[in-house]
C-alpha cells in the first residue's frame, strides 16, 4: 500500500510532518510518499488520533502492528507540503483540467478514511500544560530541596536562565505549594514559609506577586486550627518585606502593596487569636512590632483623606492588631474578644445550639462597641468564623461550617440593627468575605446562604444612601455574577443589574478579574489596554505561564447571566464555541502558520480564547502601517507572508476543512514577520454536495455538475467574513468551498499588495459589492501598484465557476516563482507605483479650551459644515449605542453620529455639529450676553442634567466651555464621551442613590466633585456639585471678561492635586461679583461635601425656573434651616420679561423632588 499522510505525535516530543518513502515490515501496510493514494485499510483511526515518535522506530497502531521505520524521514520544519490526493481535487489519473476541485466517484467510506470523525463543534475546556524541564537542576525538586539557596541563585541569575528558574517558580513550585496545603494541615506552615520567602524577592517583582496573592489565597481559606507559634517566623519574613531598609514594599506597585498588607492583617489577626486561646509569647518581636507601628503611623498620615479601600483598611487594621498584641497575654485574655471568642467556640461545638436564638451578649456588646467606632475585636470575630466556615480543608467538618455561617450572618444583622451600618470598614470586610465563601466554598449550601446575607446588605436602604458603603459592596457583588450556582447568579443579575438591558453587558474589568482569579495557578496577567473591541467580544494584551497572549472574551450580558444553564446557545456563542473547539483540535498539529492555542473556557462564562500574543498584530494593520514609515515593505517580504497564508490554507484543505473567513484582517504577524491564520470561529468541516442540491437557476452562475461530487459546506452563518471577501457561490447559495477560500486568498493579495486598501474601494456600500459580485461578474480591480503577474494569479483566483479556479497548490507555485524571481541578487525588481490612498483623514483642529486630556474634542470642516469630534478610547459602546437612541431635548446637543461603534476598533468617534455661537464660556467671556441671561442659561443647562439622570446617566465632566449656545437665549449641554450609566437595582425606582466608579481624567479635577477625586465615585450628586462649579465660572467670566480669563478657572491659584486639601481645609469657591445672593445659596447647597446633602437638579431647575425663586422647594427648606438673619434681602422676583420662568403645580413639582430627595 502507498500512502501519504500527516501524523501527531505525543504531547512529550515536537510534531513530525513524514512526507517520504517509509517502510513497514510484517503483515502491515507500506507507505510510498509523496502522491500515492490509500488502499487496504480495514481500520482506520481518526487523523488526530494517529501518532509517530520520531525518535521510536517502533510505533504500535491499532494493537496489532508494528511499524519499522526502514530510512530517515524528513522533517519539514517551516514548509509543508501536500501533494497527494486532496479532497476537492482531482487524482492526476483521472484529472482533465488541473484547475478542478471537483473529485468523482467520492464514496463515504472514502470521506471517512480520509478525514476521520466529524468536525463537530461544542462547549470546551483546555490549558496547555507546560512539560517540565528536562534539566533537573530546573524543577521544583530541585529547588525545593533548599529554598534559601535556590531563591539565592535565582536572586542573583540573569538572562535566560533567570527567565527559566522563573517558569519554575510560577508554573511548578506555586501549584505545588497549593497541591501539598490541601492534602495536610501539617504542611501548611512549610507553605506559608515557602510563600513568604518568595513574596519577598527583591529582582522578579512578577515573583513576588504571584507569591503574595497565592499566599492571600491560602490564608483565605485557613480554617485556623494550624497556627502555631511557627507562624511567628512567618510574620517576621513578611513584616521585614514591609518595613526592612532594603523592602520590597518601598518599591513595588501600588496594587502589590495592598496584596501584601492584606496578608500580614491576615497574619495578624491569626497572631492575635491564637495568642488569647493558646496563649504563646509574643515578647521577641515587641520592639519590632512597635518600629512597624511608628512607621505605619507616619504613613498613614500621608493617606488619611484617601479612597476608603481595602489598602487603607489594612494598614488601620494592622495598626490596631499591633496595639493589641502590645498589652501582653495576660490582659489579652481578659478583654472582650476572648470572651467572644470563647462563646463562638462553645457555639460551634454545640450542635445543639441555636445559633440564631442563642446570640451571646459578649457578642452584643463587641457589636455596639464596633457602632461606637471600636471596631477591631469585631473584625477579628469575623475573620475567626470566616475560617470555619471554609471547608478547603482534607475532612469537611459540616455542621461547624453550617454554623459559623449562621453565626457570621447574625452578627452582621445585628450590626445592621439600630444603625451602624454605614461604617465602609465593615461593610469592605464583610463583603470580601461573603464574596469569598460565595465564590469558592465547596458546599454549595453554603454558597447559597452567603449569597442571601449579602443581598440583604444591597438591599439595606440606609446603606445605599451611603456612597462609599455602596460603592464597596456593588464591587464585591458583582464578583458574585460569575458565580457557580445559577440560583446565585440570578439574585444577584436581578438586583445589581434592574436597568440595563438584557444585551448589556457587563464591565470589561468585571471579565478580567473574574479570569485572573480562575487562572491563578497559571499567572494570568491583564493589565495592558484593549487592543480591539466588537459589539460581542473584546481582546486584550496579557501574559501567560510566562508568554505575551493574546485574551479574546465573550462579553457577559444579563441575558447570558439568566439562561445560563440553556442548552440553547446564542449566536455569538456559537462562534466562539466553534473557534475554541476548532483551535484546540488544530493545536495538536502545531503548525507554524495556525494560531496556537494556550487555553480556552466555552463551558462557563465568560467564555474566551487564549492564543499566542503576535508582535506586529493583524496583517491588514500591519501594511497599513508601513505607509505611515514612509518605507513601504519590500515585495519579496509581501510574497513571503502570503506563503506562508498559502502553507496555512494548504493544512487547511488536507484535513478537510474550509476557513470561510479569511482576510487581512484575520491573519496575525509574529516574529521574523511569520504569518499565522486566526479567526477559527468559522472553520467548517467540507461535505459530499451534488449540484442538485444547490444549482442556481441564475445562467451568470454555474455550479460544478452533478456528476462532480463537490465537497462544499452550506452555512447559515456567513463566518463574520467580509461580503467584500465572498465568493459568488457564497453570496447566492451560502456555499463554501476549499475554492471559496481560494477565491477570498485572491481578495487578501488584493488587501496586500495595495498596502491596506478596502477592496472594492469604489463602491460605498456592502450590498452593492454583494451585486456587483454576484450579477455582474464583478472582481476587485487592477491597480496601478501591481506587477501584471501578481494581478494574473489574482485573476485566476476569481475564476466564476468555481471547478475552474486555480488550486492552492498551483497557487503556491506560482508565488514561490514570483518570490524566487523577487530573492534573485541578479534581477531588478520592477518598479513598483505608490499604492492607492487610504481613506481621506482629517487633520484636526483642537477647540481652545484651558486644559485638555488626550479625549478633548476637536474640530473639523466637512462639505456639511464645521463639525466637533471626541474620541473615546475603551468606550462602553453599549452605553454610547444607548445614548445616542435617546430622544433628546432640545437642552441636549444631537450626536450626528458615532462612528467605530460596530467595529472592533476600541477607540469611536463622537461627531456632533459644531454650534454657530460657540461654546458658553467664550460666549460669557466676551460679554455678549447680558448679566441676567446667565439664569436663563443654567436653567437649561439643569433641564438637560435632569432628563440625563431620569435616564440613569451621569454627565461625568460638566463645564461651561462644554455647555454649546445655539441661539442668544439657548444652550445645549455637549461632551458625552465621559458619560456613564449608572447601575439601578432592581428595588430602587430611580438612580439618585446609584453610584459608578471611573477613574478621574486629570483635566477634570477643578470641576469634580470631593468623592470623585477622592474615590472615583460618580453620581447624580457629582454632577450637581459640577454645575455649580459651572455657574461660579459663568458668573466670574462675565466679570472679568476675556482679557482676564483666566481668573474664571476654578482654584486657579492652586495645583490640580492641592484642589481636595483646599476644598476640605477652606471650603468651597467664593462668590463671584455680580452673582446674586440667592443664586449663591444654590450653588453652595450644591456644594455640600456629603453627596446626599445635594439637592436634584429637578430641584434646582424648579428653584431657577420660579418666579420668587426664594417660595421654591429648595429654598423654602432652606429657609427651615436658617435664621432669618442669613436670609437675603426679601422678596427676590426675577424680571417680568425672564423667558425662562415656568408656572407649575407646585405641589406636583414638590412630590417629584421629595421622590427624588428620598430615593438619593
Amino acid at each position: 500500500m502507498e500512502g501519504h499522510g500527516v501524523f501527531k505525535q505525543t504531547s512529550a516530543a515536537p510534531t513530525v510532518y513524514v512526507n517520504y518513502i517509509t517502510k513497514i515490515s510484517g503483515s502491515g501496510a507500506t507507505a510510498v510518499g509523496p502522491g500515492a493514494q490509500v488502499n487496504n485499510f480495514q481500520t482506520v483511526p481518526s487523523r488526530e488520533d494517529i501518532r509517530v515518535h520520531p525518535n521510536d522506530a517502533n510505533v504500535s497502531h491499532g494493537g496489532a502492528r508494528n511499524i519499522n521505520v526502514g530510512r530517515e524521514e524528513q522533517v519539514y520544519q517551516d514548509t509543508y507540503t501536500y501533494e497527494g490526493a486532496r479532497p476537492g481535487r482531482r487524482s492526476s489519473a483521472s484529472e482533465r483540467n488541473p484547475g478542478s476541485y471537483c473529485l468523482p466517484n467520492v464514496t463515504e467510506e472514502y470521506y471517512q478514511q480520509r478525514f476521520g470523525s466529524k468536525w463537530t463543534p461544542k462547549p470546551t475546556k483546555f490549558i496547555d500544560r507546560q512539560q517540565d524541564c528536562a534539566d533537573e537542576t530546573l524543577s521544583k525538586e530541585s529547588f525545593l530541596q533548599d529554598v534559601d539557596k535556590s531563591l539565592k541563585e535565582f536572586e542573583s541569575s540573569g538572562g535566560p536562565l533567570k527567565e527559566q528558574k522563573k517558569e519554575v517558580i510560577l508554573l511548578q513550585v506555586l501549584p505545588y505549594l497549593e497541591q501539598s496545603w490541601r492534602k495536610a494541615s501539617s504542611q501548611k506552615m512549610d507553605a506559608y514559609m515557602i510563600l513568604a520567602k518568595l513574596s519577598s524577592c527583591k529582582s522578579c517583582g512578577e515573583v513576588a506577586k504571584h507569591a503574595l496573592q497565592q499566599f492571600q489565597y491560602l490564608l483565605f481559606r485557613d480554617n485556623l486550627d494550624s497556627c502555631k507559634e511557627s507562624l511567628l517566623k512567618v510574620e517576621k519574613i513578611v513584616r521585614s518585606s514591609i518595613i526592612s531598609s532594603d523592602a520590597v514594599f518601598k518599591e513595588e506597585a501600588d496594587s502589590a502593596r495592598e496584596v501584601r498588607l492584606s496578608v500580614y492583617k491576615r497574619i495578624l489577626s491569626l497572631i492575635c487569636i491564637h495568642q488569647i486561646q493558646a496563649s504563646f509569647s509574643t515578647v521577641d518581636f515587641k520592639q519590632d512590632l512597635k518600629k512597624l507601628q511608628q512607621d505605619l503611623k507616619q504613613y498613614c498620615t500621608q493617606i488619611c483623606y484617601k479612597k476608603k479601600n481595602y489598602f487603607r483598611y489594612s494598614m488601620e487594621f494592622i495598626q490596631g492588631a499591633i496595639s493589641y498584641l502590645l498589652r501582653g497575654s495576660s490582659r489579652a485574655t481578659a478583654t472582650n474578644l476572648g470572651d467572644c471568642l470563647d462563646n463562638c467556640r462553645s457555639l460551634l461545638e454545640d450542635q445543639e445550639s441555636d445559633v440564631m436564638q442563642e446570640f451571646p451578649e459578649k457578642l452584643k456588646k463587641i457589636v455596639k462597641k464596633a457602632k461606637a467606632g471600636d471596631w477591631f475585636d469585631l473584625h477579628c470575630v469575623l475573620c475567626y468564623l470566616h475560617g470555619k466556615v471554609h471547608s478547603e480543608r482534607p475532612t469537611p467538618e459540616m455542621c461547624i461550617e453550617r454554623q459559623a455561617l449562621i453565626l457570621f450572618r447574625r452578627i452582621v444583622e445585628a450590626y445592621q440593627e439600630g444603625g451602624g451600618r454605614d461604617d465602609w470598614r465593615f461593610c469592605l470586610l464583610v463583603g470580601s468575605l461573603l464574596s469569598d465563601i460565595v465564590m469558592n466554598n465547596m458546599t454549595k449550601e453554603l454558597r447559597i446562604e452567603a449569597g442571601g446575607c449579602m443581598i440583604n446588605l444591597l438591599k439595606d436602604k440606609k446603606l445605599q444612601k451611603k456612597p462609599e458603603c455602596r460603592v464597596i459592596l456593588e464591587r464585591v457583588s458583582s464578583e458574585m455574577l460569575f458565580s457557580p450556582d445559577p440560583v446565585t447568579k440570578m439574585l444577584f443579575a436581578n438586583q445589581l443589574l434592574e436597568n440595563q438591558s438584557f444585551q448589556q453587558p457587563l464591565p470589561e474589568d468585571l471579565h478580567v478579574q473574574h479570569l485572573r482569579n480562575r487562572y491563578r495557578n497559571q499567572t494570568l496577567e491583564i493589565n495592558k489596554p484593549t487592543i480591539s473591541q466588537g459589539q460581542k467580544y473584546f481582546v486584550k494584551h496579557g501574559m501567560f505561564q510566562g508568554k505575551e497572549v493574546i485574551v479574546k472574551i465573550l462579553y457577559v450580558t444579563k441575558q447570558d447571566i439568566l439562561a445560563s444553564d440553556s442548552p440553547n446557545h446564542s449566536r455569538k456563542r456559537e462562534k466562539i464555541i466553534s473557534e475554541a473547539y476548532s483551535l484546540r483540535r488544530l493545536r495538536c498539529f502545531n503548525h507554524p502558520n495556525i494560531a496556537i492555542l494556550l487555553g480556552c473556557n466555552t463551558k462557563s462564562l465568560p467564555y474566551h480564547v487564549i492564543t499566542e500574543y503576535e508582535r506586529n498584530g493583524n496583517l491588514l494593520h500591519f501594511v497599513q502601517a508601513s505607509r505611515r514609515n514612509d518605507e513601504l515593505l519590500p515585495t519579496a517580504m509581501l510574497l513571503e507572508m502570503l506563503l506562508n497564508i498559502i502553507e496555512a490554507l494548504l493544512f487547511l484543505e488536507n484535513h478537510g476543512l474550509v476557513h470561510r473567513a479569511l482576510m487581512a484582517e484575520n491573519i496575525l504577524v509574529g516574529d521574523d514577520y511569520r504569518c499565522k491564520l486566526s479567526g477559527m470561529h468559522a472553520l467548517r468541516k467540507l461535505q459530499k454536495g451534488t449540484a442538485e442540491d444547490g444549482r442556481n437557476n441564475d445562467e451568470m452562475y454555474d455550479y460544478c455538475t452533478s456528476d462532480e461530487c463537490c465537497l462544499e459546506v452550506v452555512c447559515d452563518d456567513d463566518g463574520d467574513e467580509s461580503v467584500r471577501s465572498k465568493a459568488p457561490e457564497c453570496i447566492l447559495k451560502k456555499s463554501y468551498s476549499t475554492a471559496s477560500d481560494v477565491w477570498a486568498f485572491g481578495v487578501l493579495m488584493y488587501e496586500v499588495f495595495t498596502y491596506g486598501c478596502r477592496p472594492y474601494r469604489n463602491i460605498p456600500g456592502d450590498n452593492d459589492v454583494a451585486k456587483h459580485v454576484a450579477y455582474n461578474n464583478g472582481m476587485p480591480p487592477c491597480e496601478s501598484c501591481f506587477q501584471d503577474e501578481e494581478f494574473a494569479l489574482m485573476r485566476k483566483c476569481w475564476e466564476r465557476n468555481r471547478s475552474r479556479r486555480i488550486t492552492l497548490c498551483s497557487l503556491k507555485g506560482g508565488l514561490q516563482k514570483l518570490h524566487e524571481i523577487a530573492m534573485d541578487p541578479e534581477s531588478e525588481e520592477k518598479p513598483r507605483d505608490n499604492p492607492p490612498p487610504l481613506d481621506i483623514c482629517i487633520n484636526d483642529k483642537f477647540c481652545q479650551c484651558d486644559e485638555k486630556g488626550d479625549d478633548a474634542p476637536t474640530r473639523y470642516n466637512e462639505e456639511d459644515g464645521p463639525l466637533v469630534k471626541e474620541k473615546i478610547t475603551n468606550a462602553d459602546k453599549n452605553h454610547l449605542r444607548r445614548l445616542f437612541k435617546l430622544n433628546t431635548p432640545p437642552t441636549l446637543a444631537k450626536i450626528s453620529k458615532i462612528d467605530n461603534l460596530d467595529s472592533h476598533y476600541p477607540v469611536v468617534e463622537i461627531i456632533s455639529t459644531d454650534p454657530p455661537l460657540g461654546n458658553l464660556k467664550d460666549y460669557v467671556l466676551n460679554r455678549r450676553c447680558q448679566l441676567g441671561d446667565i439664569v436663563v442659561f443654567l436653567s437649561q443647562v439643569a433641564s438637560a442634567l435632569h432628563f440625563l439622570h431620569v435616564n440613569h446617566i451621569v454627565h461625568g465632566d460638566l463645564r461651561a466651555e462644554y455647555v454649546n449656545v445655539v441661539a442668544p437665549d439657548k444652550v445645549e449641554v455637549t461632551r458625552f464621551g465621559r458619560s456613564l450609566l449608572l447601575p439601578k437595582r432592581a428595588n430602587e425606582s430611580t438612580s439618585a442613590s446609584c453610584v459608578v466608579q471611573r477613574n478621574m481624567p486629570p483635566d477634570a479635577t477643578r470641576w469634580s466633585a470631593p468623592e470623585v477625586i477622592q474615590d472615583n465615585n460618580y453620581s447624580h450628586a457629582s454632577d450637581v456639585w459640577a454645575f455649580a462649579v459651572l455657574a461660579w465660572e459663568l458668573y466670574t467670566a462675565f466679570a472679568t471678561g476675556q482679557e482676564h480669563r483666566d481668573y474664571s478657572i476654578p482654584y486657579r491659584s492652586h495645583a490640580a492635586e492641592e484642589v481636595i486639601h483646599q476644598i476640605r481645609n477652606v471650603g468651597p469657591l467664593s462668590r463671584p461679583d455680580g452673582c446674586p445672593d440667592w443664586v449663591y445659596i444654590v450653588m453652595h447647597q450644591c456644594w455640600a461635601f456629603d453627596p446626599v446633602q445635594r439637592p436634584p437638579f429637578i430641584a434646582i431647575f424648579d428653584c431657577l425656573t420660579t418666579r420668587q425663586p426664594m417660595d421654591s422647594w429648595l429654598m423654602s427648606l432652606w429657609k427651615e434651616r436658617h435664621e432669618k438673619s442669613e436670609w437675603p434681602d426679601l422678596p427676590i422676583t426675577q424680571t417680568e420679561n425672564a423667558c425662562h420662568i415656568i408656572n407649575k403645580d407646585k405641589d406636583c413639582i414638590k412630590d417629584i423632588i421629595e421622590q427624588m430627595c428620598n430615593d438619593g
